[in-house]
């Protein structure tokens, strides 16, 4: 064989004649190796030059053959080889327009009327009414690392110019008093164009390199900012919490002539906009994360209630985002009711299931779903006796044996750290230290050391069956938007849809002091779509949106 230059032309010119060695097996097909010759490498043959036939198809030799027609060996079932639909021939409508048309596939749902004897009319004059929104807007600097989640959507939507028009022409046409936004990368760019409609943004970056964050908008003619700006970065917060990124401000709602004639004061809302660690398998760290954002809330609740000489329960809370947790998970369960055994739950499943086709087993080929029997017989709420006689029942899965179920649970100690603290003891209070805490103001804790806390389950000051329970500090005191629209107390049926999911993440708590008037239900289906973004929606997320109304407390 004539060993010129023009026969190796990937490797370039004079590659030839210095005789370099090619690994078609290496990390990279054009890796140079000055190994021996051996049999398991293969090499150019003498009677044809090097290369590919004319007629050969193109595929790696590592694969070790051609994979089966019509799938894939990826994931999803080989969903990258499918083929891709052809958009060119249909034009985008105008981003006003098609926001519009987005909303006009979505009802306002009101809640059950109040109480017969109440006096409406007396109601309407003393109550205060806002609008909250939560939206989880699609970060592009994410969506460009994970494309097979939108293999399916036409490019030109998923255009970041394209999509945060959309986005804006939706906001203002909902014109919510208050806004949460999740992944928002481009925070400069809705603080101009939101800031044009009478908005004013404030941002929490993530770290870790990340270029997304966690944003609160409020309308200046609805309310004021009266506290600082409270920002959380997760992993500086506690060491291991991952850096996602949480934003917390505290408004006062401005007086209007009619609440100023009756002298009543100022209705005070704490709001927080957080999003949540999505990896499905660290439970830990989602139940970390939620921990530390839930009593980072109740913290500033009780500071202004210091600062204003008002009681905690004229101190409201507002809170959205993107929880990264279905509504039947552990983790809901814990945000919704404020606390959790964790030694009762499987850890890899404590967010539920957010990917689909995936199953999480252990060596036993599946999870021991405890926790949904426990909520069918009677919930976590059991004195000795009956979780006595609970573990004796369930001896052969574990039983009370604590170490033997926390292994089975897969939960060690740096899992038991994340969870429920650094100090590695339990979270569980007292009704009467949890009111002393909230009342009393404090800073925001500083960065919490790194260590392979072991439980201290020995210590006999916390009763048996809560050596391991994680609670926040506002337990008790939430009720969701959504629940209180459905007759069933379900939350939406579906906030985020793409290739590998569709379900709910995103959700909208509030305090008791509090009321849901109506929410904005998702459409039933996405016309001219499978799966989002689409052209009337511009994320993988729809936006959750309720009108929230309280009592003005007269002075």
């Amino acid at each position: 064989m004539d060993a010129n230059s023009e026969d190796w032309p990937a490797l370039g010119h004079g590659a030839a004649g210095r005789g370099v060695h090619v690994r078609f097996d290496a990390p990279t097909p054009m890796d140079r190796d000055e190994a021996p010759p051996s049999r398991a490498v293969p090499r150019a043959r003498a009677d044809r030059p090097p290369g590919l036939a004319p007629a050969a198809p193109r595929w790696d030799p590592r694969l070790g053959g051609f994979p089966p027609r019509g799938r894939g060996r990826g994931h999803d079932g080989g969903y990258q080889h499918r083929p891709r639909r052809d958009f060119s021939g249909r034009a985008l409508s105008d981003p006003a327009e098609a926001a519009k048309r987005g909303l006009d596939q979505r009802l306002w749902v009101p809640t059950p009327p109040p109480d017969a004897s109440h006096d409406e009319r007396e109601r309407k004059e003393n109550t205060c009414t806002f609008r909250v929104m939560s939206y989880n807007i699609l970060a592009s600097s994410l969506a460009s690392e994970h494309p097979e989640l939108y293999r399916g959507v036409d490019p030109r939507l998923m255009r970041p110019a394209r999509r945060r028009r959309v986005l804006v022409e939706e906001i203002k046409a909902l014109k919510p008093d208050v806004l949460f936004l999740q992944e928002n990368d481009a925070f400069a760019f809705f603080k101009h164009e939101l800031g044009r409609c009478g908005y004013e943004g404030k941002h929490a970056p993530r770290g870790g390199g990340k270029l997304d964050g966690s944003s609160v908008f409020f309308k200046r003619d609805a309310f004021q900012e009266i506290r600082d700006f409270e920002s959380i970065d997760f992993e500086a917060a506690e060491v291991g919490l991952r850096s996602n990124a949480a934003a917390i401000v505290t408004l006062s709602v401005r007086a209007s002539s009619k609440t100023e004639e009756k002298n009543s004061s100022p209705l005070i809302v704490v709001v927080g906009c957080v999003h949540g660690l999505f990896n499905p398998k660290r439970g830990d760290v989602k139940l970390g994360q939620m921990r530390v954002f839930f009593n980072a809330v109740a913290r500033a609740r009780a500071r202004v209630a210091a600062a204003t000489g008002c009681s905690l329960e004229q101190i409201h809370c507002v809170l959205g985002g993107d929880f990264n947790c279905a509504p039947s998970s552990p983790l809901y369960h814990f945000l919704y009711n404020g606390f959790l055994d964790v030694d009762r739950v499987d850890r890899r499943s404590l967010a539920g299931c957010l990917v689909r086709g995936e199953s999480i087993g252990g060596a036993d080929g599946g999870v021991d779903d405890e926790f949904a029997m426990l909520l069918e017989t009677g919930g976590f709420d059991r004195d000795d006796d009956e979780w006595a006689a609970w573990d004796e029942l369930r001896g052969e899965r574990g039983g009370n044996d604590v170490e033997k179920r926390l292994r089975r649970y897969y939960w060690d100690g740096e899992g038991l750290r994340l969870a429920l603290g650094t100090d590695g003891e339990t979270t569980e209070t007292t009704p009467e230290r949890s009111e002393e805490r909230e009342s009393s103001p404090s800073s925001p804790p500083a960065r919490k050391k790194s260590s392979r806390a072991k439980r201290t389950h020995e210590d006999e000051s916390v009763a048996p069956n809560l050596r391991f329970r994680a609670t926040h500090a506002l337990r008790g005191a939430l009720a969701s938007c959504y629940r209180a629209v459905s007759a069933d107390g379900e939350e939406a049926p579906v906030t985020s849809w793409h290739a590998r999911f569709k379900g709910t993440v995103d959700y909208l708590f509030h305090t008791r002091g509090l009321r849901t008037r109506r929410v904005l239900m998702p459409p039933k289906k996405i016309k001219n779509a499978a799966q989002l973004p689409s052209e009337e929606f511009a994320s993988d997320h729809f936006c959750v949106v309720a009108d929230v109304e309280a009592v003005a407390e007269e002075g």
